[in-house]
C-alpha cells in the first residue's frame, strides 16, 4: 500500500481529500497531514510518503513551490495539484515543475479514484524497476552502496532468503553466460538469477502467513524437479532486515559452490557444515594414470581410464568447484595442441559447458571421454564429414519442437554427439551458446504469437514454447525483449487500433 500526503491549510478540505482516499482509493493510505508546503517539507523524511496531494493556495509556502522543491529533493515521490478553475492555467503550468498531475474543486470523489488508479500503475512499474535494480546491485552485479531510500522499495520490515540452482554453476570462462533473470511486476515475492538456471528469492516475512520458511522453499524445490535436471536449493533461515541482504547474498552464494554436486538433488540450510574434498590414495593413483596416458597419447587405454577416473570421483561425492579445477589440471595439455584449441577453442571454455549443462555424472563421464576422443586422429576425419548439413538438421528439429522441455544432453544424445562438437557448432554458426540460441528462438516465436494474436493468454504461450511455469517464461521475455509479454500484446494491439484510426 502507498503512502500518501495531504497538504492544505483548509481543515475541511484536508478532511475532505483524507476521507476519499480512505473509502474510495485502496492502494493508498493517509500517512500524514499538513497545513502548508514548509510544514509539508519538514515532513517529508520522516514519513517518506509515496505521493503528495496539495492545494495550489496556501499560506507561508503554496503548492507550486512546494512541488517545485519536491521535484528536486524527492524527484521519484508523485505529487498531485488540487486547484479551482480560476487557477487552471497556473495549475498547469506546474507540470512542468514536475507535478504528475492536477484535480480540479470542487473535488469530485471519482476524479480522484481515477486519477490514484492511474498513479498507482505508474507506482507499480517505477518502484518495481527501481527494485529490480536495487536487487541486481545487491547481488553483486552492479554498484551498490547502502543507499538511503533502500526502506522505500524494500518496506517490509524482515525479509527471508534463499537460492534454488538448476544443474552446475554459471559459466565462468564463456562469454555467452546466458540471460540474468527478475521478477516480473505481476510477482509479489522479489527474484535475480545470475541466468535462467537460478533464482535467488527475497521473500517478506509477512507473506509467509505464520508458516516456517524452509516449507515455503521446499515447495520451490519440489517445483522445480524435472528430467534430465538436478536442484540445489540453499536457504538462509533466519528473518534479516533489507540491509543485511548483500551479505546475506554472499553467504548463500558461496555456499551454493561448496556444495553443488553434479547429478545430485540438495536441499541445504546456508548454516550447515560441508565436507571436504580430499582426495583418497585410489583417486590419486588414478589420477597419475590417466595423466600418464594423455602424455603417451594411448588412445583407447586413456577414454577408459579417464571414465574410471569420473566414477571415483561420482563415488567420493565430490562437488562439481573440485572436480573442474581436478579437470582443467590433467586437461590443460590439450592447449597446447594448435590443431585442437584452433578448431575446438581453449579447453576452459569447453569444460566450463560442460559442467554447466550436465546433468549427471555420468553425462559428464561421456563428455570428457568425447572430448578426449577429438584428439584421436583416427575420429577427427569422421567428424567433420557433412558438419553443415547435420547442424541444419539439427537446427530445424529445434524449431519443430520448441514446445518439449529441450537440453543440449537430450539433443547431444539423438544425434549422437559430444556436447563440445554442438557447442563449437553453435559458437561457429550462430556465434552464441546453445542456451542462448533456443532461448532467443523461442522468445522470438512468441513475439510473433503476441503480434498475430494479442488476446492469448499468455499460459498457453509459455506452454508451446516448452515453458511449465508462466512466470519463469515472463522473466525470460523481459530479460530479452525488455517488457513483460501482456505489455508487449497490449502495445501492439494499440499499435493495430492506431493503424486502422490512420
Amino acid at each position: 500500500m502507498y503512502r500518501a500526503m495531504v497538504v492544505d491549510d483548509e481543515p475541511a478540505a484536508l478532511e475532505f481529500i483524507c476521507s476519499v482516499i480512505d473509502k474510495k482509493c485502496s492502494g493508498f493510505e493517509i500517512a500524514a497531514q499538513a497545513g502548508n508546503g514548509e510544514e509539508a517539507l519538514e515532513l517529508m523524511d520522516a514519513v517518506k510518503p509515496d505521493i503528495v496531494i496539495t492545494d495550489i493556495k496556501m499560506p507561508r509556502m503554496d503548492g507550486i513551490v512546494l512541488v517545485s522543491r519536491l521535484h528536486e529533493q524527492y524527484p521519484e515521490v508523485a505529487t498531485v495539484i488540487v486547484s479551482g478553475y480560476q487557477d487552471f492555467e497556473y495549475a498547469k503550468g506546474a507540470i512542468q515543475s514536475g507535478v504528475s498531475d492536477y484535480l480540479l474543486k470542487p473535488l469530485k470523489p471519482s476524479d480522484m479514484q481515477n486519477l490514484l488508479r492511474r498513479i498507482e500503475i505508474k507506482l507499480d512499474r517505477l518502484y518495481h524497476n527501481r527494485r529490480t535494480e536495487l536487487m541486481r546491485a545487491m547481488c553483486g552485479s552492479g554498484n551498490f552502496e547502502n543507499k538511503l531510500n533502500i526502506d522505500r522499495y524494500f518496506p517490509s520490515p524482515v525479509y527471508y532468503a534463499a537460492i534454488i540452482r538448476k544443474n552446475g554453476l554459471p559459466k565462468r570462462f564463456t562469454r555467452q553466460t546466458g540471460f540474468e533473470i527478475f521478477s516480473t511486476e505481476d510477482e509479489a515475492v522479489m527474484l535475480y538469477g545470475r541466468d535462467e538456471m537460478e533464482a535467488l528469492y527475497l521473500y517478506p516475512e509477512d507473506m509467509l502467513g505464520g508458516k516456517p520458511f524452509f516449507d515455503t522453499v521446499r515447495q520451490w524445490y519440489d517445483q522445480e524437479q524435472e528430467p534430465r535436471c538436478y536442484i540445489t536449493a540453499v536457504y538462509h533461515n533466519a528473518p534479516f532486515q533489507i540491509s543485511l541482504f548483500p551479505g546475506i547474498v554472499k553467504t548463500l552464494y558461496n555456499k551454493l559452490d561448496e556444495c553443488i554436486v553434479v547429478g545430485q538433488n540438495q536441499f541445504i540450510e546456508d548454516k550447515e557444515k560441508t565436507h571436504g574434498n580430499e582426495p583418497a590414495h585410489r583417486e590419486q593413483e588414478q589420477r597419475k594414470l590417466v595423466e600418464n596416458l594423455m602424455r603417451s597419447e594411448n588412445g583407447d587405454r586413456l577414454l577408459d581410464e579417464t571414465g574410471k577416473l569420473v566414477d571415483i570421483w561420482r563415488d567420493a561425492g565430490h562437488n562439481q568447484l573440485y572436480i573442474e579445477n581436478q579437470l582443467r589440471s590433467i586437461l590443460n595439455y590439450l592447449n597446447e595442441k594448435p590443431d585442437f584449441t584452433n578448431i575446438y577453442g581453449n579447453c576452459a571454455f569447453l569444460l566450463d559447458e560442460m559442467l554447466y549443462n550436465a546433468a549427471s555424472m555420468e553425462e559428464l563421464k561421456r563428455e570428457v571421454t568425447a572430448l578426449l576422443r577429438l584428439t584421436i586422429p583416427a575420429h577427427s576425419k569422421a567428424e567433420a564429414d557433412e558438419t553443415e548439413r547435420l547442424f541444419k538438421v539439427i537446427l530445424t528439429y529445434l524449431r519443430s519442437h520448441m514446445e518439449e522441455p529441450l537440453t543440449i544432453g537430450a539433443l547431444c544424445e539423438k544425434f549422437k554427439l559430444s556436447q563440445a562438437t554442438l557447442s563449437r557448432w553453435f559458437r561457429k554458426y550462430k556465434g552464441m551458446s546453445f542456451g542462448n540460441y533456443l532461448t532467443e528462438t523461442r522468445v522470438e516465436k512468441a513475439k510473433q504469437m503476441l503480434s498475430q494474436n494479442p488476446d492469448i493468454h499468455i499460459k498457453d504461450v509459455a506452454e508451446r514454447l516448452g515453458y511449465s511455469d508462466q512466470f519463469y517464461f515472463s522473466r525470460i521475455f523481459r530479460s530479452i525483449v525488455g517488457i513483460c509479454p501482456s505489455d508487449f500484446a497490449h502495445n501492439g494491439k494499440q499499435q493495430s487500433k492506431n493503424e486502422e484510426l490512420a
